[in-house]
Protein backbone atom coordinates (compact mmCIF):
# COMPACT_ATOMS: atom_id res chain seq x y z
CA UNK A 1 0.00 0.00 0.00
CA UNK A 2 2.76 2.36 0.69
CA UNK A 3 4.85 1.30 -2.52
CA UNK A 4 1.62 2.13 -4.33
CA UNK A 5 0.87 5.70 -2.51
CA UNK A 6 4.29 6.65 -3.32
CA UNK A 7 4.33 6.03 -6.90
CA UNK A 8 0.95 8.40 -7.14
CA UNK A 9 2.68 10.63 -4.78
CA UNK A 10 5.72 10.56 -7.36
CA UNK A 11 3.10 10.96 -10.24
CA UNK A 12 0.98 13.66 -9.00
CA UNK A 13 4.18 15.76 -8.36
CA UNK A 14 5.81 14.73 -12.04
CA UNK A 15 8.38 12.11 -12.35
CA UNK A 16 10.64 14.22 -14.54
CA UNK A 17 10.77 16.86 -12.60
CA UNK A 18 12.13 14.59 -9.74
CA UNK A 19 14.75 12.86 -11.55
CA UNK A 20 15.37 16.60 -13.01
CA UNK A 21 15.95 17.90 -9.08
CA UNK A 22 17.23 14.30 -8.15
CA UNK A 23 20.18 14.77 -10.71
CA UNK A 24 20.78 18.89 -10.54
CA UNK A 25 21.65 18.10 -6.86
CA UNK A 26 23.66 15.06 -6.89
CA UNK A 27 25.71 16.72 -9.66
CA UNK A 28 26.31 20.27 -7.44
CA UNK A 29 27.11 17.34 -4.41
CA UNK A 30 29.56 15.38 -6.17
CA UNK A 31 31.51 18.79 -7.78
CA UNK A 32 31.34 20.12 -4.07
CA UNK A 33 33.06 17.38 -2.54
CA UNK A 34 35.86 16.93 -5.56
CA UNK A 35 36.36 20.42 -5.16
CA UNK A 36 37.00 20.74 -1.26
CA UNK A 37 38.65 17.96 -0.92
CA UNK A 38 40.94 18.31 -4.40
CA UNK A 39 40.75 14.91 -5.34
CA UNK A 40 40.09 13.38 -8.79
CA UNK A 41 36.34 12.78 -9.66
CA UNK A 42 35.44 9.33 -10.69
CA UNK A 43 33.24 10.79 -13.50
CA UNK A 44 33.00 13.90 -15.44
CA UNK A 45 31.56 17.16 -12.83
CA UNK A 46 28.94 17.87 -15.47
CA UNK A 47 26.98 14.78 -14.37
CA UNK A 48 26.63 13.25 -17.49
CA UNK A 49 27.64 9.89 -16.33
CA UNK A 50 25.53 9.73 -12.89
CA UNK A 51 21.77 9.92 -11.89
CA UNK A 52 21.09 10.70 -8.98
CA UNK A 53 24.09 9.06 -6.94
CA UNK A 54 27.82 10.19 -7.25
CA UNK A 55 30.74 8.25 -5.91
CA UNK A 56 33.88 10.01 -4.58
CA UNK A 57 36.99 9.20 -3.43
CA UNK A 58 37.91 10.36 -0.15
CA UNK A 59 40.98 12.60 0.89
CA UNK A 60 44.06 10.75 1.49
CA UNK A 61 44.04 11.61 4.83
CA UNK A 62 41.05 9.16 5.09
CA UNK A 63 40.53 5.77 5.85
CA UNK A 64 41.73 3.62 2.90
CA UNK A 65 41.14 0.11 4.37
CA UNK A 66 37.14 -1.59 3.96
CA UNK A 67 37.90 -2.29 7.62
CA UNK A 68 38.64 1.90 8.24
CA UNK A 69 35.73 2.56 5.71
CA UNK A 70 33.38 0.76 8.22
CA UNK A 71 34.69 2.33 11.04
CA UNK A 72 33.99 6.12 9.82
CA UNK A 73 30.38 4.85 8.54
CA UNK A 74 29.93 4.19 11.98
CA UNK A 75 31.31 7.33 12.88
CA UNK A 76 29.61 9.41 11.04
CA UNK A 77 26.59 8.12 11.45
CA UNK A 78 27.07 7.90 15.52
CA UNK A 79 28.72 11.13 15.83
CA UNK A 80 27.44 13.70 13.09
CA UNK A 81 23.72 11.14 12.43
CA UNK A 82 25.15 10.99 8.77
CA UNK A 83 23.83 8.16 6.77
CA UNK A 84 26.24 7.88 3.82
CA UNK A 85 27.94 4.69 2.20
CA UNK A 86 31.50 3.99 2.78
CA UNK A 87 33.96 2.04 0.87
CA UNK A 88 37.04 0.60 -0.57
CA UNK A 89 37.90 -0.08 -4.21
CA UNK A 90 41.28 -1.35 -4.92
CA UNK A 91 43.09 0.48 -2.05
CA UNK A 92 41.58 3.64 -1.40
CA UNK A 93 38.64 4.98 0.46
CA UNK A 94 35.31 5.91 -1.03
CA UNK A 95 31.30 7.34 -0.08
CA UNK A 96 28.45 7.69 -2.56
CA UNK A 97 26.23 10.78 -1.64
CA UNK A 98 22.46 10.11 -2.89
CA UNK A 99 20.42 13.21 -3.98
CA UNK A 100 16.27 12.74 -2.80
CA UNK A 101 13.91 15.26 -2.99
CA UNK A 102 14.46 15.31 1.54
CA UNK A 103 18.09 15.86 0.79
CA UNK A 104 19.42 19.69 0.99
CA UNK A 105 22.87 21.57 -0.29
CA UNK A 106 23.49 21.84 3.86
CA UNK A 107 23.60 18.25 4.09
CA UNK A 108 26.77 17.97 2.28
CA UNK A 109 28.16 20.81 3.98
CA UNK A 110 27.70 18.61 7.00
CA UNK A 111 28.91 15.69 5.69
CA UNK A 112 32.66 17.48 4.61
CA UNK A 113 32.62 19.31 8.23
CA UNK A 114 32.39 15.91 9.63
CA UNK A 115 34.84 14.63 7.57
CA UNK A 116 37.41 17.48 8.67
CA UNK A 117 36.66 17.30 11.95
CA UNK A 118 37.07 13.47 11.77
CA UNK A 119 40.56 13.36 9.93
CA UNK A 120 41.75 16.56 11.64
Amino acid sequence: VASAKAVEWGAAIDWSKIRFHNHALATRMQHCLVESWGVEPLSPLNGSMIGSMATVPLPDSCPQTMAECSQLQDQLFTQYKIEVPVFELQGRGYLRVSAQLYSREDHVKQLQMAISQIIA
